[in-house]
């Protein structure tokens, strides 16, 4: 009994994950705090009509100095909640989870002469993601989107993305 109720689960769990809609698709945005364009790359997951899973990567670009060289990359963990549905228009709430990897390198002239010839440090930090945004469906397999979202722990700041996806 245990068996057939395992394996009808399965078989329905896997029918609704087949039904459910996937996305991919490229990013490019600005933060606000430490004022730099990011690009990125970005999926999301639908698991209800209403609701979605929808990682992404983020690079911001390098600041470079004569010796020094600076670098950060994110990696978010959001669910969408979305409220409105206007046919090809959408709209909705973010809640999730990110992580913030940053780094840190210096190249000092005559650095071995003191045995600090390239010297570097990097830093990882967790927070959370509030915020929302919209959707609109270009064709039936390309959509456009844009987020606003605030970073509260990792790099505490507001961060607005544009893209597109490919629907599959």
């Amino acid at each position: 009994m245990r068996q057939i109720i395992l394996t009808t689960a399965l078989i329905l769990g896997l029918g609704y994950a087949a039904q459910a809609q996937t996305k991919a698709g490229i990013h490019f945005g600005y933060g606000t705090e430490i004022k730099k364009a990011a690009i990125g790359v970005n999926a999301e997951f639908g698991i209800t009509d209403k609701i979605t899973v929808a990682p992404d990567f983020t690079y911001y670009f390098t600041e470079k100095t004569e010796y020094v060289k600076w670098s950060l990359w994110e990696l978010n963990a959001n669910g969408h909640y979305y409220f409105l549905d206007q046919d090809k228009f959408k709209v909705f709430g973010l809640a999730g989870l990110n992580y913030a990897q940053s780094k840190v390198t210096m190249d000092i002239p005559f650095g071995g002469l003191f045995g600090m010839e390239n010297n570097s440090a990097s830093k990882g930090k967790i927070g959370f993601n509030l915020g929302g945004g919209g959707t609109y469906d270009l064709t039936d397999n390309i959509q456009a989107f844009s987020t606003l979202k605030y970073t509260i722990g990792s790099t505490d700041q507001l961060v607005i993305m544009i893209g597109a996806r490919y629907i599959f």
